[in-house]
């Protein structure tokens, strides 16, 4: 074979590796739910005029990542998860933990103190804050009753004692943004959602009490 039908050889496989490489059809690229997710918020942000430096990519996929751990932890379907808010249940056979997914909106750290007001003969005799969590004892008489503030953040939020009763879900502020647990008549936990933060009150007091007790949280001086 001489040079030039060698040369001709070889410019005729060219062609024809272009012409398959032209003929074959790509996948088409699909943005993941992450950057979606992101990109409709910043995209609304922009619109009205405030952008979050806290919303990133990497944010956006811990959110989605937080919401497919509290399914799995919950073991129910994604139905049963939105029934429940934003909150799961990882549930053992006397107790359960609470698991919240998180928000951008949510708080990175105590900003302001919530309690209760010392009305009532309630009176404040223990308290414990960081920048991470508030905890007020509440005394009257024979009542104890103790209110937690606490950031939200991804895995266990807490335990609640799920041995003898069920968890009562509420829309206190906005829809199932809340729970309840009689443990008995003398013995109520409850928990709710407020302002990028999770509130919760625990009482030897009845449910209505604990529900007054909800409404007339406010910011208080520390």
């Amino acid at each position: 074979m001489t040079f030039k039908e060698k040369l001709d050889k070889a410019f005729e496989e060219t062609h024809y590796e272009r012409e398959e490489q032209l003929m074959k059809v790509e996948k088409m690229h699909r943005f993941s739910l992450s950057y979606r997710l992101w990109e409709r918020k910043m995209l609304g942000d922009i619109r009205k005029g405030r952008v979050s430096k806290r919303w990133t990519l990497k944010r956006a996929r811990a959110v989605i990542v937080s919401g497919i751990v509290a399914a799995v932890l919950i073991g129910g379907t994604a139905a049963a998860v939105m029934n429940r808010g934003r909150y799961g249940f990882a549930n053992n056979r006397y107790i359960s933990k609470i698991l919240i997914g998180e928000r951008p909106d949510d708080k990175p750290f105590i900003k302001e103190c919530y309690g209760l007001p010392e009305v009532n003969g309630w009176r404040i005799t223990e308290r414990l804050v960081s920048d991470m969590s508030v905890k007020l004892v509440y005394d009257r008489g024979k009542q104890r009753v103790i209110f937690e503030q606490l950031v939200i953040h991804s895995g266990n939020m807490g335990i609640i004692n799920t041995q003898d009763t069920e968890i009562d879900m509420l829309s206190i502020y906005a829809e199932n943004d809340g729970f309840v647990l009689e443990i008995d008549e003398f013995h109520t936990t409850i928990c709710w959602l407020y302002d990028g933060y999770l509130l919760r009150i625990d009482g030897n007091t009845d449910k209505n009490e604990v529900l007054y007790l909800v409404h007339s949280t406010k910011i208080i001086n520390m």
